[in-house]
């Protein structure tokens, strides 16, 4: 049987996800999660040419007229118990495929603004390193690995890219 003072340090012990481990592994699955939606979106051999967009916990993957966002929010320093993985995807241009240029010499039509298709938000579920899965809130009975969650993202994507762009005959 545990004393009090041992009840006290467990109780007092944080969670893995509320843990510097915790940090770390998030950006490493962050990383993964994003490198596996960017190489799998390339592998679909979708014409044009993805347009990527990475930053430190946010990508942008833009084909043809949808595009799929993922971004990581959390405050800085809080811990990836407090975190939601944001992923959207859209119909309409997100990311540009070149470099903004300010023209000031006309005034073009403007572009429609981009509308969200499906929106999922992610927690973090693990007791340690090797139980990490992303839990969708809306339900939260099962979760998925980075790579899991990389194949839902492409599916996704490519189910939207083939409604707007349907193949050639």
């Amino acid at each position: 049987m545990r004393t009090s003072d041992e009840l006290a340090v467990q109780r007092d012990t944080p969670s893995y996800t509320e843990s510097r481990r915790a940090s770390t592994r998030c950006v490493r699955e962050l990383e993964r999660l994003m490198e596996d939606v960017v190489m799998g979106t390339k592998a679909l051999g979708i014409a044009p040419e993805p347009v990527i967009r990475l930053s430190p916990n946010r990508c942008i993957v833009q084909v043809g007229p949808v595009a799929l966002t993922i971004a990581w929010l959390q405050n800085p320093m809080g811990f990836v118990s407090d975190g939601e993985l944001l992923i959207i995807l859209w119909d309409g241009q997100v990311a540009p495929a070149k470099p903004a240029r300010i023209d000031t010499t006309a005034f073009g039509a403007t572009a429609r603004s981009a509308t969200a298709l499906w929106e999922g938000v992610y927690t973090v579920a693990a007791d340690d390193p090797e139980s990490w899965a992303w839990v969708e809130k809306a339900k939260p009975q099962s979760g998925l690995n980075s790579p899991e969650l990389a194949l839902h993202c492409i599916a996704q994507l490519h189910e939207a890219y083939l409604k707007q762009v349907p193949p050639a005959a």
